[in-house]
């Protein structure tokens, strides 16, 4: 329970119920969801700064990696946000994503593709359950 409950508004302290309820939001911008549907509303003027972290791109120039985990050898413009050590090796630009013993890899400029990608698990899922190997 949270501040305006009865207007369908939760407010989650710590990472309790986080999971859940993050998988039942709409996958559609603040704009569109919310934003677009008003027919008033407020602007509060504030300094300081934003970048919509909405893909993997933004979040790239926002990772901090943790040197103790990631070693670079003639590589350069990359991102790691990983839970195990990492070695990166000749490679350029490239987003790796490492959490919970799943990893996602890409170049960056390509994470337009990454939606794609749940189409093309469960559909080598399913080759794979009907194969005999």
């Amino acid at each position: 329970a949270g501040i305006g409950d009865d207007q369908g508004i939760h407010t989650i302290t710590g990472w309790n119920g986080l999971g859940e309820s993050y998988g039942k939001i709409p996958t559609i911008s603040i704009s569109r969801a919310a934003a677009e549907k008003q027919e008033s509303g407020y602007v509060v003027i504030a300094g300081f700064s934003w970048a919509d972290a909405g893909n993997w791109e933004t979040f790239s120039r926002f990772c901090h990696q943790n040197p103790k985990k990631v070693t670079e050898i003639d590589s350069s413009g990359c991102c790691v946000w990983s839970d195990i050590p990492v070695a990166l090796c000749g490679v350029e630009d490239l987003i790796v994503v490492i959490k919970n013993g799943h990893a996602l890899i890409l170049k960056k400029g390509h994470g337009d593709k990454v939606k794609e990608l749940p189409e093309h698990i469960r559909e080598k899922e399913a080759v794979s359950k009907r194969s005999p190997f």
